[in-house]
């Protein structure tokens, strides 16, 4: 994509984050906004939606240190030579 944008040595480094949840209902909602969870909720019933969040909020509880719940994100950074700002400064 940065390429055919007209960059030129593009690098690309990840980045780790660590994250703290304040609570398990936050990182249950936190997981519960992404498209990709709930295009996996609306396959469930009811029933099942409820039973698989009771066992990832299970799950959470047992990660948490007191009530929070630690996590980790990972940051995309990205970067380039213009290289056709660079040519027409020449």
């Amino acid at each position: 994509m940065f390429t055919d944008a007209g960059f030129g040595h593009v690098t690309v480094d990840a980045i780790e984050s660590p994250l703290r949840i304040a609570s398990v209902s936050e990182a249950r909602e936190l997981m519960g906004a992404f498209p990709f969870i709930r295009r996996l909720e609306a396959q469930l019933g009811p029933q099942q939606r409820a039973a698989v969040w009771q066992e990832v909020e299970t799950y959470l509880r047992g990660l948490g240190e007191g009530s929070a719940v630690p996590a980790s994100t990972q940051s995309l950074i990205a970067g380039g030579v213009d290289l056709q700002r660079n040519r027409n400064a020449r």
